[in-house]
């Protein structure tokens, strides 16, 4: 299922979410504290108390069409349009009916899932911060359960930050601990930083509790091109050890190159 992107500014939520999002946003090493333009916030899902189970459903693994304000490149592929996915993923190949539940490891050759209907599948070029069954309701509403994307205009280079704030279908929602959302122990936190001084270039962070309880699912890249396929991947233990909060992981698509850091 994909929707045709036509979001709105929602006025006092979205200055809300922005403070509260702003401590994870990145600069650059040699960066002076940040100034400048007013980001453009702009939210694809977010649950409320008035979000039905009607909406979720149309909602839930469904793609977003998002035209952006630069282009995003993967491997050499460069698009001014993306499909954003609930489920973790972003795509510069246009997804059609491409299911993605459930998730598999990486890489993943589109052309081939024919043959697996009962696993999930992703297109050929895209980028996975974390590729897992997410669900925007929970069993008390929060305003912590979103996805959303901000547009820094030319500041540091112009770029974006598509922000994921979850629950993950595989983990009990306990709404009762101390968590932003209603999902309890299944709220899932990540992002995906891109630039566009620096095409190809990927920071995803993942600033999530640690008390975050079995967190899975899988971390990549890939461009499944006939002929010259590429992928990287990370194994998720390594971005996320048990008792530590989670490092940051870099995929660099131009040299093929990933860099894993504490957090």
């Amino acid at each position: 299922m994909i929707f045709d992107h036509k979001a709105a500014f929602l006025g006092a939520v979205v200055l809300l979410i922005t403070t509260a999002s702003s401590a994870f946003i990145p600069t650059r090493p040699d960066a002076a504290p940040q100034t400048g333009p007013t980001p453009h916030v702009t939210y694809i899902w977010q649950s409320s108390e008035s979000t039905t189970d009607a909406e979720v459903h149309d909602t839930d693994d469904a793609w977003i069409k998002v035209d952006l304000e630069i282009p995003i490149t993967i491997f050499g592929k460069t698009s001014n349009v993306a499909w954003f996915s609930m489920n973790g993923i972003i795509s510069i190949d246009d997804p059609k009916d491409i299911r993605t539940v459930p998730e598999r490891s990486l890489p993943v050759d589109p052309a081939a899932c024919a043959s697996t209907p009962e696993k999930g599948c992703i297109p050929a070029t895209a980028i996975v911060p974390l590729w897992r069954d997410f669900s925007m309701k929970a069993k008390s509403p929060g305003l912590g359960v979103f996805m959303v994307y901000t547009y820094h205009p030319p500041l540091y280079g112009p770029h974006y930050h598509i922000v994921w704030g979850l629950c993950d279908k595989a983990v009990s929602m306990d709404p009762t601990s101390n968590f932003p959302s209603g999902c309890g122990k299944a709220y899932r936190y990540f992002r995906l930083t891109f630039y566009s001084d620096n095409p190809g270039y990927f920071m995803l962070e993942y600033p999530m509790s640690q008390d975050s309880e079995n967190v899975g699912g899988f971390i990549g890249v890939q461009s499944m091109q006939p002929g010259n396929p590429q992928s990287m991947t990370v194994n998720f233990s390594d971005v996320c050890k048990p008792g530590k909060p989670c490092g940051k992981v870099f995929f660099d698509t131009k040299t093929s190159n990933t860099t894993i850091t504490p957090s």
